[in-house]
């Protein structure tokens, strides 16, 4: 009886361990086939750029400060207009800058370019025929505010300014600050005098010991103008204008004669020369026309100035 017994144990346990392998048989051939079928289904869609993995360049963006100087830059081009705050008004009149000087010339334009208001963003400020102009630049708008003469004086490094004012017989020496809100500038008097009899210091009278005292603990240092270089920013663009007002695009070729045309400029005082010319064995070969092109105003008037070059 025993032997029977233990024959049928060791029957039993030959069975399990058989029918273990070929368990483990099939779930490795089933593996195998499960990553031999994704192998080729990856290579598949690899190869028919369904599985290319989505690009993750983006566009460089520019910042604020940089949008605000690119927006200045066109401004002075009077290739954009600038938000003018009427008088006594709170409407604003969408002009270019050469309104606000009279339609008149960039005279040895200067320029300084400081955060006034401290909010990150730099004004620019331009002087040109005696006359200030604030640029601000504030939600993808440029703001204009002009400043005649003593209205703004001496622009220090702080943002602040020194200004004068004459009226009835009062002369008054003052330093205020400025904030812009919604487009509108808003004065921060920082200390002033009449007639070096009365002194105030942030609106409130004090004496004259404390009005220089507060000066002398408040050092300032003015900031340098600088010119504008209006060449740098128009030729290229006197050339464009003229390339629409012959409708030839510098670099093309002239159908009957296979030359190619070639466009040449300089400056002439607040106007550019722009010349056409045919450009053959890397030489100019013939001068064919010019105009004038006014940088200011983008008008454009014919020339008798002939450069043969060759």
């Amino acid at each position: 009886m025993k032997k029977i017994l233990a024959f049928t144990l060791c029957f039993l346990m030959c069975l399990s361990l058989f029918s273990c392998e070929k368990g483990t048989d099939k779930m490795n051939e089933k593996t195998t086939d499960e990553t031999t079928y994704a192998s080729d289904k990856a290579s598949t869609s690899k190869n028919n750029g369904v599985n290319k993995a989505p690009s993750t360049q983006t566009k460089p963006t520019l910042s604020k400060k940089e949008l605000a100087m690119k927006a200045y830059i066109a401004v002075l081009n009077n290739e954009r207009t600038l938000k003018y705050p009427l008088h006594n008004s709170k409407e604003f009149d969408e002009i270019y800058i050469k309104k606000i000087y009279n339609f008149g010339q960039y005279n040895n334009a200067t320029q300084a370019i400081i955060d006034m208001d401290k909010d990150g963003i730099d004004e620019m400020i331009v002087v040109n025929n005696g006359k200030k102009v604030i640029l601000h630049y504030e939600n993808d708008l440029v703001y204009g505010f002009d400043f005649l003469y003593d209205a703004m004086q001496t622009l220090y490094a702080d943002g602040s300014f020194s200004w004068r004012h004459y009226e009835n017989n009062i002369n008054e020496y003052g330093v205020s600050r400025i904030s812009f809100v919604n487009g509108r500038l808003k004065f921060q008097e920082l200390y002033r005098n009449e007639n070096y009899h009365k002194f105030y210091v942030d609106g409130v009278e004090v004496t004259e010991e404390k009005y220089y005292e507060y000066i002398g603990q408040n050092q300032k240092t003015a900031i340098e103008f600088t010119p504008i270089d209006m060449s740098a920013l128009n030729e290229g663009k006197a050339i464009e204008l003229a390339s629409k007002h012959w409708n030839i695009e510098n670099g093309s070729f002239d159908e009957e004669t296979g030359y190619r045309y070639r466009f040449d400029a300089y400056r002439d005082g607040e106007k550019y020369h722009v010349c056409l010319y045919w450009f053959v064995d890397n030489t100019y070969y013939e001068n064919l026309k010019c105009v004038m092109v006014d940088i200011t105003t983008g008008e454009i008037s014919q020339s008798n100035t002939i450069h043969a070059k060759g």
